[in-house]
């Protein structure tokens, strides 16, 4: 039997009396996943319904023979009994097929599955029999129409997806040899069988690389790499299949469509690292022809990259292959580039290894008959130069053009042209040329001034060290004075006030017994994580599983214990993933808490990569959100076992049946898979545990190997330098060991090993399988990097790196700079340091006219950038300015090889992170900007409203699925620019708070741009400058102006504001400051009597023509804060006291104002016109405050206020004295 079919039940004798408890074993599902007994069993009369059927049809009335089944075929639906209802529709279309009627069958399976009330297991038995059907069809045409019928009535339907992403593959096929490539390709590409439970792993593979191959074959290689990123390739490594034959030849094929889109996007160094994993494969090994073949890529490819860390250690690896002996030319090629000798051009690589590398049949990869082979031969020799340039500048300090040129192989103009664009791009960035002298300086020399002011402001900042130094050791004493007591005292408590205590102290886990822990070994040890979308409880469980275990005590109030940051209890969210470590019945089980907001998914990956299974939570209030269909693909990606738990079932809103339904619908989970919890009361928490000990797997790993481990995070101490959390899936680690780093190859001794519980404890040991924590004396931040491999130093010619992570591409970009310039090394160090957690921001120097040095600081997404803001303030007590954040532009500059060389350094495509760098659009081919796929989750009544909220935002609309009765879930592909603004408020707003929402990146789109200057009285001012969609230039413009009307104070003369597109004239949106008026004519009031009229005509005329005179003759001041208001949407200060504020019964701020750039001392007006002076916490969005009520009298001191924060859906706190 089918194990996806309905279990069959035992029938009744029709006829019988049929009482409902007897029949409550009967029961099947219909088309709309409800559950209905089975009323009447209609087995004897299908029994004699179904030959006479059969009789009829001998006599050549197949039409006959259809509607003498009718009837019962209905009764059957009707009356639930799947059994008979499915006897009658393979019958019917079994007739059909015996009659050769090839248009009855046709019309019959159409509307036998259109029938209301619909059995699963009935239609699914009578398209697996037509699919039976289709190899016996007589001609090609009445083939593909079967085909074409019964992919008709299986779209959309999940007990059948399989059959019919089979019958689509024979279709595709077919348009394939037709010639229609871009047909098959879209139609194949519509199979999400990622998500088909019912499929297999391996058929799975298989069909995401045929769907890779026709993508690669019609040039679509950002289609092919988005799907090569659904396929995990720890499923080709797996230990049970690494000697399946035919998985290998997957992963070969796999890998070969990675070669080609690697060669497209010219990404050489995973080129190499494909050839490589293809190397290493089983069944390339065995066969000496194709592995050297293999190797002989990895070799070119890795030579072809620029020259990095990972390319030289890279280079190494492929070095120390033993086979590398059997292609001897291509390792003394490889060795060339290893050692430290210059590598003459003409001498060494033409005439060696010229035939060798252009004209082999074997290794195409520098071809001289083809444009890529001639490309990448150039590339090549650029990749000698820079070889040749490093060796020159270890020896010499000076040298001379014409030696140089020699040296290089190129003549003089040639040699400094290369030179030059070495040092732009920071190759060589101390060299530099003397073209007076026709000198090279290779490590300039400084001049002294410069070293006496580096040496003072050494001074000074460690002088500033060792004052801030003495002064934490203070308080440090402090605090362990006031920590001593109070344990003091809590002990004595325990101890003698209640009768109980001793036995908990003897029942909790002793941390000098749990800090062995070489008794867990690894078949003893879980590792797992909680996901979830925000707000579902992951942190409340994962509290209620440390008091479980005993971790922390029962009694603390402190909730959501592993949120240590303060800006994770504020929001209510989680930001930093955290681990702790629990002991469950003998078992060491080691949790992972991951944040759920989409812009940290970079934290859930990584931590991901320390699980072997996830706990899935779903609210029962909620049900299925946006994030958790993206974390449960995460998951399944990195292929671990998923436990789904039903939460907050205490609720009076709880809809478990309806989840239950969704988790089936969407993930596959049966009921008997699905744990039911509620972590606030403690109901069922403990069948998790049990499942986590039972269902997870445990960890891979060897305990008599040589040591190795993954760092998958960090965090950095300022007394003890970097601390990296580790999993070590090899040996052991112990404190007074020395360990390796292979990225930076260097040593350390290990300082302390520990685990988290949930604060640092250290052990004697970590062993094979554990997480926990390695301080090793690492001095900076780049040392502990996330994803490095740490080893044992005698095995570092044989040791495998780990993958690492991928590096994730930022997608909203924002200025940071300090509130004061004085403040600029210190925000510095802050940012290097915050940046050691959270890796996946990007930091480049920056500077602005008007608000100094800063930097151009890349994030995942806007609430990525806040609470990145958020903490510098709050754990570095840095005052910090956040600029507005924008979006990567890319543009594609128009084939002119004069236009590229001048203006653009050559390239064909340049990015546009700010308006300053936007392109003159007549050297422009194509404006591209980055598009996001936004997944919305949404109840079926506001899908008109969200389809309108996404058309008004220029989205091109995609899937819609429906979840279940109420439940929708929309596809949209949207402009990442109109994401980052205010989609997400407006989103919340038009539903009454019920949509979620989740977005990834999918590529860049054509789009027409359009660069908003400002102009003040004809003066260009580049730092009010936009870009912005040609379309919406009109409505930008307009609202850019009447802010800054707003923001320039009145001048002595007219002030006219004017925005223009780029260098036009043309306004198209205009204003006017009035200039500030002096009543000189109160004097002549009343006394035009002697020639007082001419005089005040006169008195205005000179008036006017002064003020033409200063307006032409004078430049608006522009005030700095107008350049931080128009900049910023949000400023995070410090402030360490409350201020006084004035009373005002109701404060309401109008919308659209810009009501949350206030710091400290700040003053507001209110609509009553009260001065406010306000302390408050920042807010995400100027549009999010309504209001602030209740602002009255009070008998006592000190009240709280709290402004309703609909965005986040949490206060802020307004404070005031009377």
């Amino acid at each position: 039997m089918d194990p996806h079919e309905p279990m069959l039940v035992d029938p009744v004798p029709a006829g019988q009396p049929q009482q409902t408890d007897d029949l409550a074993h009967l029961a099947t599902q219909h088309g709309d996943g409800r559950l209905v007994k089975m009323d009447v069993d209609y087995t004897k009369q299908v029994d004699e319904a179904l030959p006479k059927a059969s009789k009829l049809l001998e006599g050549g009335n197949v039409t006959a023979a259809l509607e003498s089944l009718a009837p019962l075929e209905k009764q059957s639906r009707l009356g639930s009994d799947m059994k008979s209802n499915a006897r009658i529709l393979e019958h019917m279309v079994k007739m059909c097929f015996e009659a050769k009627n090839w248009q009855v069958l046709n019309d019959t399976i159409l509307v036998l599955s259109k029938k209301r009330s619909l059995i699963k297991f009935a239609i699914a038995k009578m398209v697996r029999a037509c699919v039976e059907m289709v190899d016996k069809m007589p001609t090609e045409e009445e083939r593909n129409k079967l085909i074409e019928t019964l992919r008709a009535v299986t779209a959309g339907k999940i007990y059948v997806e399989v059959d019919r992403a089979r019958l689509t593959q024979r279709l595709v096929k077919k348009l394939e040899s037709e010639g229609k490539l871009n047909e098959a390709c879209e139609m194949l590409l519509e199979l999400q069988v990622e998500t088909y439970g019912s499929m297999q792993m391996q058929e799975k593979i298989e069909y995401l690389l045929e769907q890779m191959r026709l993508s690669v074959a019609r040039k679509d290689f950002i289609r092919a790499s988005i799907i090569a990123k659904k396929i995990s390739t720890r499923f080709f490594d797996a230990e049970d299949k690494k000697n399946d034959s035919e998985i290998q030849d997957l992963k070969l094929k796999y890998y070969d469509h990675m070669v080609k889109i690697g060669v497209h996007e010219e990404a050489f160094l995973d080129v190499c690292r494909y050839y490589r994993a293809m190397f290493e494969t089983p069944k390339i090994k065995e066969d000496e022809v194709k592995s050297a073949l293999m190797l002989k890529h990895a070799v070119l490819f890795v030579l072809l990259s620029p020259h990095d860390n990972e390319q030289w250690q890279l280079l190494h690896l492929i070095h120390r292959e033993r086979k590398l002996e059997d292609v001897p030319v291509y390792k003394k090629l490889l060795e060339l580039f290893i050692g430290e000798e210059i590598i003459s051009w003409r001498e060494n690589i033409i005439k060696n290894y010229e035939i060798m590398l252009r004209r082999s049949p074997e290794v195409q990869v520098f071809t001289a008959d083809t444009e890529a082979g001639e490309k990448r031969f150039k590339a090549f020799q650029a990749r000698v130069g820079e070889h040749n340039i490093r060796m020159v500048s270890k020896y010499y300090t000076q040298i001379t053009f014409d030696r140089m040129s020699e040296l290089l192989d190129y003549d003089v103009n040639e040699m400094e042209t290369f030179l030059c664009n070495l040092i732009v791009t920071g190759v060589i960035p101390d060299a530099k040329i003397d073209r007076k002298e026709r000198i090279i300086n290779m490590r300039a020399r400084k001049a002294n001034v410069e070293h006496l002011d580096q040496w003072g402001h050494s001074v000074n900042k460690l002088t500033d060290i060792l004052n801030k130094v003495s002064h934490l050791i203070l308080k440090e004493e402090m605090v362990h004075h006031c920590l001593l007591d109070e344990m003091l005292e809590r002990l004595v408590v325990r101890r003698f006030a209640r009768s109980f205590s001793s036995e908990r102290l003897v029942r909790s886990n002793d941390p000098l017994k749990l800090a062995d822990l070489e008794r867990f070994t690894p078949d003893k040890i879980r590792n797992f994580g909680i996901v979830a979308h925000v707000d579902h409880g992951k942190s409340t469980l994962a509290d209620r599983l440390l008091q479980l275990t005993n971790v922390i005590d029962p009694d603390e109030k402190k909730a959501q214990f592993l949120d240590k940051l303060q800006v994770e209890r504020e929001r209510g969210i989680t930001v930093k993933a955290q681990s702790c470590s629990m002991i469950y019945k003998g078992h060491l089980l080691n949790l992972i808490d991951t944040p759920g907001h989409a812009d940290f998914s970079f934290e859930v990956s990584r931590s991901l990569a320390a699980c072997n299974g996830i706990l899935l939570l779903v609210a029962a209030n909620q049900g299925i959100q946006a994030q958790t269909m993206a974390n449960f693909w995460m998951a399944f990606e990195h292929d671990l076992k998923v436990l789904p738990v039903i939460s907050k079932i205490d609720l009076t809103e709880a809809k478990i049946p309806q989840i239950e339904t969704q988790l089936k619908n969407l993930f596959d989970f049966g009921p008997e898979e699905i744990i039911r919890i509620s972590a606030k009361s403690g109901f069922n928490v403990p069948s998790i545990l049990d499942a986590i000990v039972e269902r997870i797997e445990p960890p891979t790993a060897t305990t008599d190997a040589p040591f190795r481990a993954l760092i998958f995070d960090s965090w950095f101490d300022h007394f003890r330098g970097a601390i990296a959390c580790v999993l070590v899936t090899e040996g052991a680690l112990a404190k007074g060991q020395m360990i390796r780093s292979f990225n930076n190859q260097k040593e350390y001794e290990v300082l302390e090993v520990g685990i988290m519980h949930p604060d640092p404890i250290p052990c004697k040991a970590l062993h094979a399988g554990q997480v926990g924590y390695v301080i090793c004396n690492m001095k900076t931040v780049q040392e502990a990097s996330v994803g490095e491999t740490l080893f044992e130093p005698s095995k570092k010619d044989v040791v495998v790196p780990f993958p690492g992570f991928k590096k994730v591409k930022p997608t909203v970009y924002a200025g940071l700079y300090p509130v004061e310039t004085s403040e600029y090394e210190d925000l510095k160090q802050a940012v290097e340091r915050l940046c050691l957690n959270d890796s996946s921001v990007t930091v480049t120097p920056d500077s602005s006219p008007a608000l100094g040095l800063g930097w151009r600081v890349g994030f995942l997404g806007v609430l990525h950038m806040e609470v990145f803001g958020a903490r510098l303030s709050q754990e570095y007590d840095a005052n910090v300015i956040l600029t507005a954040p924008n979006v990567e532009y890319q543009a594609r500059i128009k084939d002119n090889a004069t236009i590229r060389k001048k203006r653009y350094h050559g390239k064909g495509e340049i990015t546009i992170l700010d308006p300053g760098a936007f392109p003159d659009p007549s050297d422009v081919e194509a404006f591209l900007e980055p598009m996001v796929k936004v997944t919305i989750v949404v109840p079926s009544e506001y899908m008109g409203t969200i389809n309108g909220l996404c058309s008004k935002a220029r989205g091109q609309r995609g899937e819609i699925l429906s979840i279940d009765d109420e439940q929708l879930k929309l596809e949209w592909r949207l402009p990442l620019a109109e994401v980052i603004t205010d989609f997400f408020e407006q989103l919340k707003r038009l539903t009454s708070g019920y949509a979620s929402f989740d977005y990834e990146h999918d590529g860049y789109d054509e789009t027409n741009l359009v660069k908003l200057s400002i102009l003040i009285n004809g003066r260009s001012i580049d730092e009010f400058s936009q870009i912005v969609p040609a379309a919406m230039a009109q409505e930008r413009a307009k609202k850019l102006v009447r802010r800054l009307k707003e923001e320039i104070p009145q001048q002595q003369y007219e002030v006219q504001i004017k925005c223009t597109v780029g260098t036009s004239t043309k306004a198209l949106s205009m204003a006017t400051i009035k200039p500030m008026k002096r009543d000189f004519t109160g004097l002549l009031k009343g006394n035009f009597g002697g020639g007082g009229m001419e005089r005040l005509n006169k008195k205005l005329s000179h008036q006017k023509k002064g003020k033409e005179r200063m307006k032409m003759l004078g430049r608006v001041q522009v005030p700095k804060e107008a350049f931080m208001n128009m900049a910023q949407p949000l400023k995070i200060t410090n402030a360490v006291r409350p201020t006084r504020i004035s009373r005002d019964d109701s404060f309401v701020e109008a919308p659209g104002q810009y009501a949350f750039m206030l710091g400290f001392g700040r003053t507001v007006e209110s609509k009553s016109n009260t001065k406010l002076n306000v302390l408050f916490q920042p807010i995400v969005d100027r549009e999010s405050c309504t209001y602030i009520s209740n602002l009255t009298s009070c008998p006592v001191s000190l009240k709280a206020f709290v402004a309703i924060d609909r965005f986040q859906h949490t206060g802020s706190i307004f404070e005031y004295l009377h």
